[in-house]
């Protein structure tokens, strides 16, 4: 930020404001003066944001014949998978830091220069008490829905440990896992580290995990449990490749889950040319969905991350 000279524009500012003043009078050149100021402050925070994005696009793990966070989860070996956890964690703690920064200017608002130049009257012209917009905003909701079955529990796995993560940048986090039944998680990430809640789910222990998905019983079960409870400010994310062994497929529940919710979001870790082949039913719970994201990879669940958290 320093090298694109952003501080000289700061003095320049400084340097213009006599102008200002003499040219609108003291209250309004003033007032001019720090909304001046406050845009370069708003345009120096742009510029390390994007900074940082290119930061977190460049800081991943890298191997010289396969770049790990390109595998597919399932063809991870135990050391890229850890490389994978590593550079996961780096993205929630990067996640986390960027919520608070723009949640705090929520909170404090941009500079209003015509009411600054109001409660400047009172002090003579000088704005020592500049007034700000403020626009409420609430914390948006979100609810997670995994498959744990055989075929897709390594990216499951994955997206679970980043949910227990970064809950805390929601007013309100709820979790699911699904086999063939539904069991909510939430107080066991809530309760437990996420490598002990991870570890009780892969036992079976939650819900019986050598049953076949139904997806069908698993959506209808969810409805129910969130009948009610849906507004504008929650996101539905369903991962899952979407496969019912021949089960209904209940997408007309996703639907309207949709029209209660903000958006429902798909995360299918199968490649799109799979879909709708044997027991596939994506195209229509594509259909049904909001959005359909990809999640195959540790790179296209970062992505579908931060495309989930740019609301905060």
């Amino acid at each position: 930020v320093d090298v694109l000279g952003l501080h000289r524009a700061g003095d320049a500012i400084a340097r213009v404001r006599d102008a200002l003043v003499e040219a609108l009078g003291t209250a309004r050149g003033d007032a001019l003066a720090v909304a001046m100021h406050e845009e370069m402050r708003e345009l120096r925070g742009r510029i390390r944001a994007r900074l940082e994005a290119e930061l977190d696009r460049l800081d991943m793990p890298t191997d010289p014949e396969r770049l790990a966070v390109d595998a597919p989860f399932e063809e991870l070996a135990p050391d890229e998978a850890a490389d994978v956890r590593r550079a996961l964690r780096r993205l929630t703690e990067r996640l986390r830091g960027k919520a608070r920064v723009r949640q705090k200017r929520a909170r404090r608002g941009r500079i209003d220069p015509r009411r600054t130049q109001r409660l400047a009257f009172a002090t003579g012209g000088v704005p020592i008490r500049p007034a700000r917009r403020r626009r409420p905003r609430d914390r948006p909701r979100i609810i997670i829905v995994c498959d744990v079955s055989e075929s897709v529990r390594a990216a499951s796995r994955f997206l679970l440990e980043l949910v227990a993560a970064v809950a805390d940048l929601f007013a309100d986090a709820r979790s699911f896992v699904f086999v063939s039944e539904l069991a909510e998680t939430t107080a066991l990430f809530r309760g437990e580290p996420p490598a002990r809640a991870l570890a009780r789910i892969a036992s079976g222990a939650v819900v019986p995990v050598s049953s076949n998905s139904n997806y069908g019983r698993a959506l209808t079960a969810l409805e129910e449990r969130l009948r009610g409870r849906l507004d504008r400010r929650t996101t539905i994310v369903i991962l899952g490749d979407g496969r019912t062994n021949h089960h209904p497929d209940a997408a007309e529940v996703i639907v309207r889950l949709r029209e209660r919710a903000r958006a429902v979001v798909w995360l299918c870790p199968e490649p799109r040319s799979r879909w709708g082949t044997s027991d596939s039913a994506m195209p229509r719970y594509a259909a049904a969905s909001t959005e359909v994201l990809s999640a195959r990879t540790a790179r296209e669940l970062e992505e579908a991350a931060r495309r989930l958290v740019r609301g905060l």
